[in-house]
């Protein structure tokens, strides 16, 4: 542990609870609050119209404040490579902090103008501000961290998003800041962390890896990694970056052409996108951003449904942890099938309880276990499936290609999201619960191709990795991670 000092931490902490608060809080605001606020709505609404709308309107326009966040978020992580190459990784979460100010300008007033095109506009906002945040921020927290710790470090990530969903959860509750009065407030407490993570990053160095081999500033490197490590002998880390340099002469220049053409990058590409969308197709953003629904049409009250779904949030902190704990310890490979393997179990269980439940009867006895089901399965996604695929993203590309990489693989995920927040209410309605078999095909059939293909990274370094997908060679020397 002689790499972790208060310096690092405080490196690690601002970027990862700034960042990662904002993606996992304004992502899981409107679930429990979404009946106050699609009040708000249809109240707007009727004033506009002197007449009740029709509840065909009022489901069109949430489902578009729904999925405009992940609009969002797919226009903010395309524009990753842009911000990372342009203000550095920890200057591109700086400026990301401007859109999120904005973004809580929109949402906060929404409700004073008698608008909801401009809440809509804030949910655009915050969606652009998540999606930069969570490209960004991983390959900051990767690039800073020493390789035994490069796992878990990154890792933290995925934990504040879910720390901060569960808090996003608390203050939507009616009974604290989700009525009818007080929701513009929810929105508004997102700016603290952001100020807190624009003070305490100005104190912090850019990523080492990035000023040696981006900016081929060797000095500013070096003097980032004396601040990070606490200590002035940091050779064999600076001997192995320049080797590291050296290697990277080695491959095609990086591009986002290049990220298809050369197999070096591609193939890794195919695998990280494909993880991504076990993330999205794995039912868990259904679950997620419907669960209060979903629980209710299993039997439960709305208000016990909104505790299941604080009780899920719980949960899925409490398993992100457990993650981060784990992945240097089990390795990602591992983690990560393990995750799918209690996802696709507690699929089948879920989909037969659902289609059980259609009657009244059996409905009202099984509503407890329905909602258990419903819980555990997000605990599972966050042991494993939530997480591991941003830390392999990060891991099996160079830090020169590694921006183009994310500003590809991220806005698939947002895509993925952004495609279930649209289509789950309408496929529910048509499919019913038989929706739970397609997730169930898709997490089997995703099982099997990341058994066969994913490449386990713990403590590999970087020249172990490249060799996984090129034929160039390599020396034995240390290569930086």
């Amino acid at each position: 542990m002689n790499n972790i000092n208060s310096k690092y931490l405080l490196a690690v902490l601002s970027s990862s609870v700034g960042s990662g608060f904002q993606h996992g809080y304004n992502y899981g605001v409107v679930n429990v609050a979404h009946k106050t606020i699609e009040q708000w709505i249809r109240e707007n609404k009727k004033d506009r119209l002197k007449k009740a709308p029709s509840e065909k309107d009022i489901i069109f326009i949430w489902t578009i404040a729904i999925s405009i966040f992940s609009i969002g978020g797919m226009l903010g992580s395309l524009m990753t490579a842009y911000f990372a190459n342009r203000f550095g990784h920890k200057g591109g979460l700086v400026w990301n902090n401007c859109i999120m100010f904005l973004a809580a300008i929109f949402l906060f007033f929404a409700k004073a103008a008698k608008l909801y095109e401009v809440f809509i506009l804030g949910r655009l906002l915050i969606g652009i501000n998540a999606g930069l945040n969570s490209g960004l921020c991983p390959m900051y927290l990767a690039e800073i961290a020493p390789v035994r710790l490069r796992g878990s470090t990154t890792a933290l990530y995925s934990f504040v998003v879910s720390v901060s969903l569960f808090v996003s959860q608390f203050f939507s509750l009616e009974a604290t800041l989700g009525d009818a009065e007080n929701w513009p407030t929810i929105f508004a407490i997102a700016v603290i962390p952001s100020l807190l993570q624009l003070v305490a990053l100005w104190i912090c160095p850019e990523s080492p890896r990035f000023l040696f081999l981006t900016v081929d500033d060797e000095v500013k490197g070096q003097k980032a990694l004396v601040w990070l490590r606490n200590k002035a002998d940091i050779r064999a880390e600076v001997s192995s970056l320049i080797e590291h340099k050296t290697v990277l002469q080695q491959l095609p220049t990086a591009s986002f052409k290049a990220m298809f053409k050369h197999s070096v990058y591609r193939t890794p590409l195919i695998i990280c996108l494909t993880m991504v969308l076990s993330q999205q197709c794995c039912g868990i953003e259904a679950t997620l951003y419907f669960s209060a629904k979903m629980l209710e049409n299993a039997g439960l009250t709305p208000k016990e449904a909104q505790y299941a779904s604080l009780t899920m949030a719980i949960l899925l902190v409490v398993c992100t942890f457990g993650c981060v704990m784990l992945i240097d310890a089990l390795g990602r490979r591992m983690l990560f099938l393990l995750s799918l393997c209690g996802m696709t179990v507690d699929t089948i269980f879920v989909a037969v309880v659902l289609m059980l439940s259609k009657d009244d009867v059996v409905r009202e006895n099984v509503k407890i276990i329905t909602a258990s089901a419903v819980v555990l399965f997000a605990g599972w996604y966050a042991l494993g499936t939530g997480t591991v695929p941003m830390v392999v993203t990060i891991e099996l590309f160079n830090t020169i290609a590694r921006p183009f990489a994310v500003s590809i693989v991220v806005p698939v995920s947002w895509l993925g999201s952004f495609i279930v927040s649209v289509t789950y209410l309408q496929l529910a309605e048509k499919l019913g619960y038989y929706l739970f078999v397609v997730y169930l095909m898709l997490d089997l059939f995703l099982f099997l191709f990341i058994h066969m293909y994913l490449p386990e990274t713990k403590g590999k370094k970087s020249k172990d990795i490249i060799k996984l997908f090129s034929n160039i060679n390599i020396d034995s020397s240390s290569v930086a991670e």
